[in-house]
Order: structure tokens, then C-alpha cells, then sequence
């Protein structure tokens, strides 16, 4: 009897606990979602006062959400940079890096992700890769953009969205700015530990990025704590030959840029440029390559 009663218990405790790791793996697309997004609504300007340079408007998604995004118009634009934000805040707070990047001849369009800023709906990984997806169309279809002549830009969270749609088309480029390596990595990193291998394989740039056939630049601070530089250093290792990473001495996550503005902007313009020249040089020769620092030879 008693033997037969420790089986039950064991039993009972075995199925409480299939029960339980049923829960939390069928809620961790949720609990990934909760974790990773931090919107804030509204704008941090005022939509209606904005220069003749930028406009706002709204790009619809496939899926019925309409994403509030900026056109920055440059000077003397060559290129067009899609600019994908972070995790937290909204594009409206982006407004001033998205102006800088357009002093160096460039168009930028910057959006916000469902859910952010002025845009509906919800934020989730499928959804703000539906909505790159969007803005990339809405660049080559509606603004008649050149796609030899997009970069994607993605810093932090935004680097998944820039990865996700890498291969859609046959773009010019790719920039990553303090990059994910991977949702479970970032887990791991936060101390989860174990539980980590839980909540599937969500944001996995490692995977993605070996699959990508584009020019690319990662940028990364020494001191950066949220996403440490390891995670681009393994991001540059299965990334397409050639691709350069720019270390940061002193930056941390989200100062990056403030280091030294100059250089990290000029760092961007001098690996647009190489890709253009070399997509010019091409063209005509057929014969263009790129050496370990990106310098056509």
C-alpha cells in the first residue's frame, strides 16, 4: 500500500509538472512579447510643425495595421537608409539621429513598429517583421526607391527586423548597431539560466544573419550592458565575408552615437559609399570586390 501510494504521489508530481512546462512553453511567445516591448504612444513632437524635409505619413501593413513613419529627406541623397528602432520609446525619439544620417546624402525613412508611437495595433516579433516588410514595399513601390540603393539599418532590437528582411530583395547593404545575437542569449545574459531554453528561438540573428548575402557593418560599444560585444563579435563571425565591425571604445547601449558623433556617422557614410561605389564598378566590370575592410580592390 504504501509503495502504491509513493507511486501515485510521484505520478501526480510528474504530471503536475508536464502540465506546467505545457503552460509555460505554450506562454512564452507571450511572456517573450511582455519582456521585449516597451512602446511609448503618442509623439515626441509635433507632427503639424515639422520642416519641409520630413514628412510624416502612414504605411499600411499587410495584416490591416497602419505604421506612423518619417521620410528625412537629404541633400544630394545617393541612398536611402530604412531605419528600424530599438525595443523602447517610439521613432519620434529617433527624429534627430534620423536628420543626421540624412546630412551624409541620404533619404531616411524611419517608422514605428505596431503598436508604437502613432501606429495600431500590438507589438510581437511576427508583426514588426510584417511591418519591415511593409516599409521596405512601401519604399520600392510607392516611393519608387531603387533597391540597389536601400541600406537597412538596425540598431539593437531593430537589427532583428533589418536581418529578418535582408534577403527579400536585392538591397545595397546592411548596418547593425549594437546588435542581438539571439532572444535566448539576451535571457541567458539577463539570468535567466536555464529557463532560457524555454521560450523557443525568438529574435535569432545568429541563425538569420549566415543566410544573408549583403554588405554589412556592425557597430558596437566595449562597455555596452544590455547587449554585451560578444554578441557582435558572433554576429560578425557568421556573417557574410567581408563584414567589418566597428568597436566603440567607452560606448555603452544606448550612447553609442554620442561618443564621438562625427566618427560614428562618417563610419556609416564611408560603408555606404564603398557599396556604391563597388555596385558602380559592377556594373560596368563585373569584376568588383570588397577586401576584410570593406575597400573595393
Amino acid at each position: 500500500m504504501k509503495a502504491c501510494w509513493i507511486l501515485k504521489s510521484l505520478l501526480g508530481i510528474l504530471f503536475t509538472g508536464l502540465v506546467l512546462l505545457v503552460i509555460v512553453i505554450s506562454c512564452g511567445e507571450s511572456w517573450v512579447n511582455q519582456a521585449t516591448f516597451y512602446p511609448r504612444k503618442g509623439s515626441e513632437v509635433d507632427i503639424d510643425r515639422l520642416p519641409p524635409s520630413i514628412k510624416h505619413f502612414f504605411i499600411p501593413t499587410e495584416d490591416g495595421e497602419q505604421l506612423s513613419s518619417f521620410y528625412v529627406r537629404g541633400d544630394s541623397s545617393n541612398k536611402t537608409i530604412l531605419y528600424f528602432h530599438g525595443n523602447a520609446g517610439n521613432a519620434s525619439g529617433r527624429l534627430s539621429a534620423a536628420v543626421a544620417l540624412s546630412r551624409f546624402h541620404s533619404n531616411v525613412l524611419l517608422i514605428d513598429y505596431r503598436g508604437y508611437g502613432l501606429s495600431s495595433g500590438s507589438p510581437s516579433e511576427n508583426g514588426i517583421y510584417t511591418d519591415g516588410r511593409a516599409a521596405l514595399n512601401y519604399l520600392v513601390n510607392d516611393l519608387q526607391v531603387e533597391p540597389s540603393t536601400i541600406f537597412l539599418y538596425g540598431r539593437s532590437l531593430g537589427s532583428a527586423v533589418a536581418v529578418e528582411v535582408a534577403n527579400d530583395l536585392p538591397l545595397a547593404g546592411l548596418i547593425l548597431v549594437t546588435p542581438i545575437s539571439s532572444g535566448k542569449q539576451v535571457a541567458e545574459h539577463a539570468g535567466y539560466g536555464s529557463l532560457a531554453s524555454l521560450i523557443g528561438t525568438p529574435f535569432n540573428n545568429l541563425e538569420k544573419l549566415a543566410g544573408v548575402n549583403l554588405p554589412t557593418l556592425i557597430i558596437h560599444g566595449d562597455r555596452d550592458e544590455v547587449l554585451p560585444l560578444e554578441m557582435g563579435q558572433a554576429l560578425q563571425d557568421v556573417a557574410p565575408a567581408g563584414t567589418r565591425l566597428i568597436v566603440v571604445p567607452g560606448a555603452g547601449h544606448n550612447n553609442i552615437d554620442m561618443i564621438n558623433r562625427t566618427k560614428y556617422y562618417r563610419d556609416i557614410d564611408e560603408f555606404c559609399t564603398e557599396v556604391l561605389l563597388g555596385r558602380e564598378v559592377d556594373d560596368k566590370t563585373g569584376t568588383f570586390e570588397l577586401d576584410e575592410n570593406h575597400t573595393p580592390i
